[in-house]
Order: C-alpha cells, then sequence, then structure tokens
C-alpha cells in the first residue's frame, strides 16, 4: 500500500515538473496561474487533478502515456500526456450533476456554485467523486472558500461534505 501511494505521488511531482507549463497573468489586479495538465481519464471519465476526489487506496492501477500514439488516440488535449486511473472493484464514481440528483438537491439549485468542504470546486463539470467517502449533500449558506486562505463573501451554495479519515 505504501508503495502505491509512494508511485502514485512520485507520479504527480513528475507530472508536474516535465508535462506542465504554468503561466501567470494578471486579472483585475489578482494574480492567475493557469496550470497546462496532462488529460486525467479516471474510469473512462475525464477529469484533472483539481477535480478527483479519489482516495489512494480505491485505486487499483495508474499507466502514464507520453507519446505521439497518446496525442493520436485522444487528440490535441492529450499533448501533455495521458493518465489514465482505474479504480478497484466497488468504487462508485459519480458525476456532477447525477450527484446531485442522486443525494436528492433540486433541480432549481443546480445553478448554484459547488463546493467540497466549504471549498469551490474549481469546475463541477469534470468533478469526479467516489460515493463511498461522501457523508452528505446539502444546499448552505456560509462563508464560500475560493482557496485555503482565500474567503469569500457569505453566500448560498451546495456543499459536499466528505466522510473524515481516522487517525490511527
Amino acid at each position: 500500500m505504501k508503495k502505491l501511494i509512494f508511485s502514485f505521488v512520485f507520479l504527480l511531482l513528475t507530472l508536474s515538473l516535465f508535462s506542465q507549463k504554468m503561466i501567470a497573468r494578471r486579472q483585475n489586479g489578482q494574480s492567475d496561474i493557469v496550470v497546462e495538465q496532462p488529460l486525467i481519464i479516471v474510469d473512462s471519465i475525464e477529469s484533472d487533478f483539481y477535480n478527483m476526489k479519489i482516495k489512494p487506496d480505491r485505486i487499483e492501477s495508474i499507466d502514464v502515456l507520453k507519446d505521439s500514439a497518446s496525442v493520436a488516440n485522444y487528440g490535441e488535449r492529450a499533448k501533455y500526456g495521458v493518465v489514465i486511473i482505474r479504480p478497484k472493484k466497488g468504487t462508485e464514481l459519480v458525476r456532477y450533476p447525477a450527484l446531485l440528483k442522486l443525494f436528492n438537491i433540486p433541480e432549481s439549485q443546480f445553478q448554484l456554485k459547488l463546493a467540497i468542504d466549504n471549498i469551490q470546486v474549481r469546475d463541477a463539470s469534470k468533478l469526479v467523486i467516489d460515493r463511498n467517502d461522501i457523508l452528505k449533500v446539502d444546499v448552505i449558506t456560509d462563508v464560500l472558500w475560493y482557496g485555503p486562505q482565500n474567503a469569500g463573501p457569505e453566500e448560498k451554495y451546495i456543499n459536499i461534505e466528505m466522510k473524515k479519515d481516522k487517525k490511527p
């Protein structure tokens, strides 16, 4: 298990060093960093590193493709490589908006911002999450965090509360 976790972390570091291109630009006086990253495929669902919520112990295998064949198979979006992640059996991956329907959120609320543990999801269309790790999904009014140190005003949004890992 430790070897798999180490391999996954090593993979992320390697991809961040060699496959990503960071561009800093100013918008409205704030820095915005755009990261071009490899195409992430999780159980045949396109995602990205920011919106993939799967615990390492639920991953069966990871394949990395970094050749012209990956571009031929997946198109221009694979120009920085492709990471294919296969979850273990029993992992129930859900996407947005099916996730909201599963937890009985009314469709009239679907236009609200989406957060996980009160931190805004960058791109809900790429969210891939293991249903087994979700504690509850609610529409709440609270402070929405855009990042670990950047809070916004109090507003109404959909929050996915994740189960917390039990510490040994």
